[in-house]
């Protein structure tokens, strides 16, 4: 193909769980694997994602944390590169269970 800005090769790897959901995806810089871009590592509960957490190395780029009411909806999403910077959200469900609206704790 001619034409556009060449790209360098890079490497992803995928790791599932039994379930064939997500537990870490690895993206690197070249296909050899030898430099890290960054990882993400999925946490689930009963087959719903409760965190995921992105970082490369040990240091932590983004947090996402769910929490689920008894009906299996999201009751609290939160939002940190870091925990102690967290931005609980309080959800609304409609009749068919998705969030009809969503309020960050520093717009309340």
């Amino acid at each position: 193909m001619a034409g556009g800005n060449a790209v360098a090769p890079k490497r992803v790897e995928f790791t599932y769980e039994e379930d064939d959901s997500f537990d870490t995806i690895t993206r690197y810089a070249d296909l050899a694997g030898t430099q890290l871009v960054a990882s993400s590592d999925y946490t689930h509960d009963a087959g719903r994602l409760t965190e995921l957490v992105h970082s490369q190395d040990v240091t932590e780029l983004a947090t996402y944390v769910w929490d689920y009411d008894e009906a299996g909806r999201i009751d609290q999403f939160i939002v940190a590169a870091h925990r102690e910077r967290s931005a609980p959200v309080a959800a609304s469900h409609g009749i068919v269970g998705l969030v009809d609206d969503a309020l960050l704790a520093n717009e309340a």
